[in-house]
Formats: structure tokens, sequence, C-alpha cells
């Protein structure tokens, strides 16, 4: 499969040069490719016109100028493909003519079908905020604002899995010697790495309450653009921990905390997430998985709590419990803010009814 889409018979892959102040490398190499592509197409241009009058030496001269900005290009060309970043070239009306392998990888799509289609309208359909597509007039109006630089923070769900990718985005203009814009060079970072980094629990190891609230989100909406898919989220709170601080101190709660997590980290797939959402209460989100098996694996985590015993200091073990809540949803079930709220009820009700146990919520689909 190809990864770089070229058009220049349109007219688009014109001389320019980076903005002036590009903070991007790649930004000043991508500009150099393009100007390189049309000074190749000039060349061209004037080997056929001096063949037509009669000038070989002059001719020469241009296969060899010509020869040397095809290396170039070529040079610049496997800089442009291998890069881990995504890169996207369009013309000012926002066609896109060039497609690499790590556009691939952000927007789902190869160059076959990117090539032709506009750039802003490919943002528009895959940028996502707080789980939700954004508003294309609000992204379009960012793009296209006065500033030649435009560099912000955008999640992009892939188009063929629904993936969510947390980038660095910015959009770059490349002019002509007369400093008009010509085309329009969009270089898109993968900042997963640095994203999870900030949303890890230091004390549990687990995801923390920011990516809960991020992920619930993006789970939620998936599992609604596909009404084949169901969802559950389960809430656990350990009972009495706030005795146990008190009577054994601090150390021996962050160890039961340290515990616990451990405990879920066992428990569940590759897939789901487990995130400590406060204190001593947990969540764990439950892709495609329905109300049986949400209760099923609240049932493995809730034993599994009930059979640690947490070393004191004192010659006894501690015992831990914890009463678990949840709540599943398919599409037509209700919004992400419902399932939050119907999981802690759950979960407000397993305390209330004796602790140590599971409930589910009374809403779940029979």
């Amino acid at each position: 499969m190809r990864t770089v889409c070229e058009a220049p018979d349109r007219g688009v892959v014109r001389e320019g040069d980076a903005q002036q102040g590009s903070h991007t490398l790649l930004g000043c190499l991508v500009a150099a490719f393009v100007r390189l592509c049309g000074r190749i197409l000039r060349l061209f241009g004037r080997k056929k016109s001096a063949a037509g009058m009669g000038a070989p030496a002059s001719g020469q001269d241009l296969a060899e100028r010509l020869r040397e900005q095809q290396r170039q290009v070529s040079f610049l060309k496997s800089v442009f493909e291998s890069t881990s970043d995504a890169v996207v070239v369009a013309d000012l009306q926002g066609e896109i003519f060039m497609f690499n392998r790590g556009a691939e990888d952000i927007f789902g799509i190869g160059p076959e079908l990117a090539c032709g289609d506009n750039l802003f309208r490919l943002i528009t359909d895959c940028a996502v905020k707080n789980g939700r597509s954004h508003d294309g007039k609000d992204i379009t109006r960012i793009l296209m604002r006065d500033e030649r630089i435009v560099n912000m923070r955008l999640r992009f769900a892939r188009l063929d899995d629904g993936r969510v990718t947390p980038t660095l985005f910015t959009l770059n203009f490349v002019e002509d010697a007369s400093g008009e814009p010509t085309s329009i060079v969009a270089v898109i970072k993968d900042n997963s790495e640095v994203e999870r980094l900030t949303q890890i629990d230091a004390l549990t190891g687990l995801h923390n309450r920011r990516a809960f609230d991020e992920r619930v989100i993006d789970e939620h909406e998936r599992m609604r653009r596909d009404h084949t898919k169901v969802m559950s989220l389960l809430f656990l709170d350990l009972d009495h921990f706030g005795a146990f601080n008190k009577e054994h101190g601090h150390q021996v709660g962050d160890e039961v905390l340290r515990r616990v997590a451990g405990v879920l980290k066992g428990t569940i797939r590759v897939i789901d997430t487990a995130a400590r959402y406060g204190g001593e209460e947990f969540t764990v989100i439950l892709p495609g998985t329905d109300e049986q098996g949400a209760g099923l694996t609240a049932e493995r985590i809730r034993t599994a709590i009930s059979e640690l015993r947490v070393p004191t200091g004192n010659g006894r073990p501690l015992s831990v419990t914890a009463s678990i809540g949840f709540r599943t949803h398919r599409p037509d079930s209700g919004d992400c803010e419902g399932l939050i709220r119907d999981a802690n009820e759950a979960m407000l009700a397993a305390k209330n009814n004796g602790r140590n146990r599971v409930v589910a919520h009374p809403g779940n689909p029979q």
C-alpha cells in the first residue's frame, strides 16, 4: 500500500518555504519537500522548452539540476514516509494530496481514501471532545483563524475502530516567494505516553480520577456508535476503611489500597480500565460486558479482596472487604452521567444492605 500520495497536476505543489518561526523540524522538511517538487516541475518545463528551441547545452545543464533535485526529493520523501508523526498536506481549499504512514495510524484510513478528501472535514470527523464529536464550526473557526501557525491539543478517534489518540496538533502554511500561502501542512504528534504519565495514581499504579473521567466517556461514546455493543461500570468502596486508618495508621491504610489495586489488576482484562476514584473508592470500566458478565467479574473481585490479609505490625493481619455496585448500559440506556450515577447508587445500596456484597442497579436490562 502506498503511504504517500501526490497530485502535482492539480497545480497545488508550488515553491514555498516553511513559515518563519516554525517550531517543528518536520514541518520545515515537509515544506522543503513541497518546494523541491515545485522546482522539479519548473525545471522539467524548462527542459522541454529548451529542447524545442534547439539548445542542447542548456538542456544538459537542466537535466543535471533535475537529477540533483530528484535526489533531494527522494531523501525528503523517505523522511516524510518514515516519521512516526502524522503529516498531511493539502491545498488552500483543504484538498489533501499528501498523507503519510503516521497519518494512517492516527486517522485509521489509508492514502487511497484520504487523498482528495478535505483536511478540515477529516479533522472535524475524527476530533473528539469529552468523548463526543467536536462541533464542526468550532474546529474550522480555530483552524482558519488569521494566525499562520495553529497549535492545539486534540483527541482523534480512528475512523475504522474508534480508538482515541491524544495528540499535539500543528497547522502550518507554506508560502511562496512573495509571502502568499500556497499549501497547508498539518503535523500531528501522538501524545499518548505523556498523557498516560499524568493519569496514573501514584500510590496504587491504577488510573486516576482524571483518566477515569475521560475513559468512561470515550467508552460510552464508542458503545453508542456501535448499536450492537454493551458496557458495564463497577463502583467499589472498601468497608470500614476509615476505622483501619484510625486504628492502624495511614501506612497500613496505604498498603490496603495497594493490595486492592493488585487484586483489580490481576482480575480484569486488558481492555478493561481500573481506576482509583478517590480515597478508598475504585471503579472498573468493562467494555463489551453485559449484566451477567459484570456480576461475575464483580463477585470475583469481591471474593479476592475478602481473602486479603494485610500485615499490621501487631501480629494480627487485617481482613478487608468491599461493597460493589454495577450498572450495565446499551446504546438506548441513557447518557454517561446516568451510568456513573447509577453504578454509584448500586454501590451505596451494597453498603446499606450489610456490606461485603455485590448489588446490581435495578435499572439494568433484564
